[in-house]
């Protein structure tokens, strides 16, 4: 059935290399120029689909790698990047399909070079339309011909090109910057005195109140959209706390006296006082400043028949703080009055020892643990020692819905700062990290030494009160100019803040409001400064919960220094302004498939177009002429002579049968006629 198609094939010019040929034919290199030339000529739909098949993954790669965790692009016509990739989608596997169904039908005549079932024709041709029929030809042929099989493979794959590429992005919310904008902060590098401020002690008063009742610091950034951010760290002038446990200081000394006969009810039996005292120290008490104790004195009567505990007309005192001077010169005044130091004691009641909270009379939880028993809260007593004093202050932040985060960076430590020249008092400090060679010259000039592992240096702020300007009185403003030097005028840090901040931090808390009941006496109200009342919590007074109010009120403060600075030296702090977006997620591992088979189609054509087998055969690929043409033996629509002088490429055959009309006969017998020439 095929001998003479065979013969037919074998007598082409193309397919007959003999050595004869090759020594008679052109150079070497004139024969590899034709033979890429024919290459080219019959394979050039093919070779640049394949170019775009391999530019598919390149262009996603383009199109994507930009826009990585950036916001959505604005394209003409609101084009999206789905859209942009349901063309590359389209473009890759349309431009793959045709690659590979050219190839598999260039394989075919390899395949039939043998004797095969003619209804191998129908699996080829079902094979080139889709993935169905790739996977019946892979079936029927069980890679007896692996290209072929390849193929078929590629286009069943091809399937999933669209969703692969789909998972390429995910869309998640961003923030991103807003670069015609500055988001700022309030900070400053000098606060001078305020006494020309008419609310100004109202104004301190007022910050920490709200530090008591955590209120917030008071500080509001400028962020027109809510959403900001500081990464840069920024300095300003303010207050810091620090508290210390001093509870092992307390002596407590209990005194019972009898009472006899008496005659009021409940007929009390006896007057229990319990004194918790701090040792012998410089404490502001009532004013005025002196050796003495911090003395906390609960006194009750108690009436064992009832049982029953009553307290006086003016209540039972259970706290009480002062200001306390450590460091103090021979006429008993502090020598550093800026850094106000602070004794808390809550003294022992008479519900420490049974573990009941005074303000309901019930068991406290968890006090029967005995690794608890010592704690605040279940011990009833406890005294903390706890320091305000300026400081430089460094912190990033963020403000992301309207609310501003602070992150505090560092701070200067208990350092005392250095006084200026007598003609204008203040303490500076300097902080070495944000100098510059020039500065650390000039000061170094001075006589200071610069410690490379200490990064604050207390500084002799110069300014000059007469007509000229000093060199010093130079350094001075340059430093607080770049923001090295923090300065706090004397008025405020050594006399008027500490007078004003320190009135807060003297008292003594009363128990005043209470009753007995059947869990016996209890103590829900309080007399006394706000800033005890709010340490002392209604009795569930712990250390925890002192150090966060000061940590508060030392906030508040800060913010009231650093909105309140020199005009001069208070530049805002400069943030970021962002707004909200959608944004990309390129998901790269989902990249692999479309690229794999981008590689794939490539291997195949390159195969397919230098494989010995299928160079054997003119490029007909998946063209139904040479069927037509050279049909079977008995059945060819041209003879033997007109076959000769016909070439046997495609695009000869494809012009000829453009030329030749045939009809389909169906009577006598179906056969195919042909009915002459156009």
């Amino acid at each position: 059935m095929f001998g003479q198609y065979r013969r037919l094939f074998t007598s082409h010019p193309q397919l007959h290399n003999t050595s004869s040929r090759a020594a008679s034919g052109p150079t070497v290199t004139a024969t590899r120029l034709n033979t890429f030339l024919n290459t080219w000529r019959s394979w050039k739909w093919e070779i640049l689909s394949c170019l775009l098949v391999l530019a598919s993954p390149l262009a996603l790669l383009a199109t994507l790698y930009p826009y990585d965790g950036r916001p959505l692009p604005q394209w003409p016509l609101q084009i999206s990047v789905n859209t942009l990739l349901s063309i590359y989608s389209m473009i890759l596997k349309a431009s793959l399909g045709f690659v590979v169904a050219s190839c598999i039908g260039q394989l075919q005549w390899t395949w039939f070079s043998e004797g095969r079932p003619i209804y191998d024709l129908v699996r080829y041709d079902n094979a080139r339309q889709g993935p169905w029929g790739s996977l019946q030809l892979l079936w029927a042929q069980r890679m007896r011909q692996p290209l072929t099989a390849l193929g078929g493979l590629l286009l069943i794959l091809s399937v999933g090109v669209d969703p692969f590429i789909q998972q390429l992005i995910s869309l998640y919310d961003c923030s991103i910057v807003v670069n015609d904008e500055e988001a700022t902060l309030p900070r400053t590098n000098r606060f001078d005195d305020q006494l020309e401020v008419p609310t100004f002690g109202h104004d301190i008063d007022s910050a920490i109140s709200r530090g008591i009742s955590q209120l917030g610091d008071g500080i509001y950034p400028e962020c027109t959209t809510g959403n900001c951010s500081f990464p840069d760290a920024y300095g300003t002038l303010g207050y810091c706390s620090l508290c210390e446990d001093s509870s092992d200081e307390i002596i407590i000394d209990t005194i019972r006296n009898p009472i006899v006969n008496s005659t009021v009810w409940p007929y009390p039996n006896e007057t229990m006082t319990i004194t918790s005292s701090l040792p012998e120290g410089m404490y502001m008490t009532n004013n005025q400043t002196g050796l003495s104790r911090l003395n906390v004195t609960y006194s009750i009567n108690i009436s064992k028949s009832a049982p029953y505990e009553e307290y006086g007309s003016d209540g039972v005192e259970v706290a009480k703080m002062s200001l306390f001077y450590d460091n103090y010169d021979e006429m008993r005044q502090p020598t550093r009055p800026e850094r106000m130091k602070v004794k808390i004691l809550a003294g022992k009641t008479s519900f420490s020892d049974r573990h009941i909270d005074m303000s309901t009379g019930q068991m406290i939880e968890g006090c029967e643990n005995g690794s608890f028993v010592n704690k605040w809260r279940c011990r009833g007593y406890g005294a903390a020692t706890c320091t305000i004093q300026p400081c430089v202050r460094i912190y990033n932040s963020t403000v992301q819905a309207g609310h501003l985060t602070e992150h505090l960076l560092t701070q200067t430590d208990d350092t005392a700062w250095g006084n200026t020249l007598p003609e204008n008092f203040g303490l500076g400090i300097i902080d070495t990290k944000c100098l510059t060679p020039q500065n650390r010259s000039a000061i170094a000039d001075q006589g200071y030494v610069i410690i490379e592992s200490r990064r604050w240096l207390p500084y002799n702020a110069s300014f000059d009160t007469g007509s000229g300007r000093s060199l010093a009185t130079n350094i001075t403003n340059s430093l607080l100019a770049q923001k090295c030097l923090y300065f706090m005028d004397t008025g405020f840090a050594l006399s008027f803040g500490p007078f004003v901040i320190g009135e807060n931090f003297n008292g003594a808390l009363n128990g005043v409001g209470g009753h007995n009941g059947i869990h016996g006496m209890t103590i829900s109200q309080f007399d006394g400064p706000d800033i005890i009342r709010g340490i002392y919590d209604y009795g569930h007074i712990d250390f925890d919960h002192i150090q966060g109010i000061f940590s508060n009120i030392s906030d508040t403060l800060t913010s009231y220094i650093r909105s309140n600075g020199n005009r001069n030296y208070s530049e805002p702090a400069i943030g970021q302004v962002f707004h909200f977006a959608t944004c990309i997620r390129v998901q790269w591992p989902w990249m692999a498939f479309p690229s794999l088979l981008a590689s794939l189609t490539l291997a195949l054509l390159i195969s397919t177009i230098c494989s010995k087998e299928a160079r054997s055969f003119p490029s007909w690929k998946a063209s139904p002429l040479p069927w037509l043409m050279y049909g079977l033996d008995n059945s060819r629509l041209f003879n033997r002579d007109e076959l000769e002088e016909m070439e046997y490429e495609t695009d000869e055959m494809e012009k000829i049968s453009k030329e030749i009309v045939i009809r389909w006969k169906l009577l006598p017998s179906p056969h195919i006629q042909t009915e002459g020439h156009l």
